[in-house]
């Protein structure tokens, strides 16, 4: 994995650098990136002690491969966030982290508890660049569909009565047999 990580950071290198400078001074079109939001300005500020470093979002999906049979594929990549958003979402300039082929979704623990693990080194060691300049790595966060968040989460179900792993409301169930369940807003009172 390290060895993917510097071979794609030695390539992105240039543009990294140069969309961070428009970040820096706040010049760039693209004002409503994620380097121009303030989580991201405060992860920066509160992790980085060091100058040359870079952040990954995590995505992860799954797709079936074949109408005739219930055969998934399921992927967690990572783009790098300070690329200019016309380059970070390029399939050449995201990371393949892990794969899981299977008939089932897959287990969490099984499928990523390694590549959570060589992430976390990542973090910790940072990466070599051919200059010779360590790097260091940030997590910025995980983006996924709700079947795939579900499936990380170990949530039992996206379509449950407590499906929503940000505010807990309880979903009602509309229609009968074969309905739906919806999620009316609750305007909670703080003591």
């Amino acid at each position: 994995m390290k060895l993917a990580f510097s071979q794609i950071l030695d390539r992105l290198y240039p543009d990294i650098i140069q969309y961070k400078q428009e970040i820096a001074s706040q010049s760039s079109i693209e004002d409503n990136d994620i380097p121009f939001n303030t989580l991201y300005q405060n992860m920066i500020s509160q992790f980085t002690t060091e100058k040359n470093f870079v952040s990954l979002i995590l995505h992860i999906d799954g797709v079936s491969l074949c109408k005739s049979s219930k055969l998934m594929l399921w992927l967690l990549s990572g783009a790098f966030v300070e690329l200019p958003p016309h380059l970070r979402y390029q399939r050449s300039n995201m990371i393949l982290l892990s794969i899981w082929i299977g008939y089932q979704e897959p287990i969490p623990k099984a499928w990523l508890s390694s590549c959570v693990d060589r992430l976390n080194r990542l973090k910790t060691e940072g990466i070599l660049l051919s200059d010779g300049s360590k790097c260091q790595v940030l997590f910025y966060g995980i983006i996924g569909d709700c079947p795939a968040l579900k499936v990380i989460l170990e949530f039992i179900g996206h379509t449950g009565y407590h499906c929503c792993f940000y505010c807990y409301i309880h979903g009602i169930h509309v229609g009968g047999r074969g309905g739906k369940r919806q999620y009316y807003f609750e305007n909670r009172i703080q003591l």
